[in-house]
């Protein structure tokens, strides 16, 4: 009967929900434009608690919780963050972990082009200063790469998913070396995280549980003299062992 209840109160809720989602969207599309105008109108604070909000509201209506732990021990500084990809959710909690644990500093998220065709993300993505690239254009490449640098040296860290694409299901995609390249060369630690469950289905009635899990970051001390291939290889090992851990966490909860 409380099952019930608790989805008889989700379900008019999520009408609201839905309408302060509008609202929202509208309200970042005219931040996004007067910041495309002017990167000096908006600060940083002012840029990020928007697209916190929206992403909140976007989990509450598919109802999505999530558990993350380690994130808080970050430090603040400029990093490259690389996470595994199984769902479109991925972004939206990285992003709020970080927010959440305040450790979200100036940070541009690496997105397919694709994202760039629709005004709802494209306006969230120019907001907090995400990247677009196509993937399968040498030129777009090279121009993401380009950005990445004029960003790191700003002081931004960089979120990209190595694998290029979703991958469903338990296994990984190749993890590509060439993403490890900025970090490289400008000598920043490489932040890797965990996610899991966020491409599962959600039973009927109950919330879906994606699990984020920050892996101890990579000093440059300790990797600027190993082969890029090589660094891959090892951090796409630990992440999925930390991805079974939480798969293994989660079994064990029943989600």
């Amino acid at each position: 009967m409380k099952k019930v209840f608790k989805s008889i109160g989700y379900g008019l809720s999520v009408a609201f929900v839905l309408l302060a989602i509008l609202f929202n969207l509208l309200s970042i599309k005219r931040k996004a434009k007067k910041y495309k105008k002017d990167p000096n109108s908006i600060l940083l604070p002012d840029r990020l608690k928007p697209i916190y909000k929206l992403f909140r509201k976007i989990l509450y209506v598919k109802r999505v919780k999530c558990e993350v732990e380690n994130v808080e021990q970050l430090p603040t500084k400029p990093m490259l963050f690389i996470a595994n990809h199984k769902s479109v959710l991925d972004p939206l909690v990285i992003f709020n972990a970080l927010y959440e644990a305040d450790k979200l500093g100036p940070t541009s998220f690496i997105c397919k082009n694709e994202l760039s065709q629709k005004w709802t993300s494209r306006c969230v993505i120019q907001l907090m200063d995400g990247i677009f690239i196509q993937r399968d254009n040498g030129r777009s490449i090279l121009e993401c790469y380009q950005k990445e640098m004029e960003n790191i040296k700003k002081g931004y860290s960089i979120m990209v998913f190595p694998e290029g694409t979703r991958v469903v299901g338990d296994n990984f995609g190749q993890f590509q070396p060439t993403t490890l390249k900025v970090a490289f060369q400008n000598f920043i630690a490489i932040a890797p995280f965990a996610i899991y469950g966020s491409d599962k289905k959600r039973k009927a009635g109950n919330n879906q549980t994606i699990y984020v899990s920050a892996l101890k970051p990579v000093q440059p001390n300790n990797f600027i003299t190993v082969r890029q291939e090589q660094l891959m290889e090892t951090i796409q090992s630990d992440i999925q062992s930390k991805y079974n851990e939480l798969k293994q966490k989660s079994l064990e909860k029943g989600n």
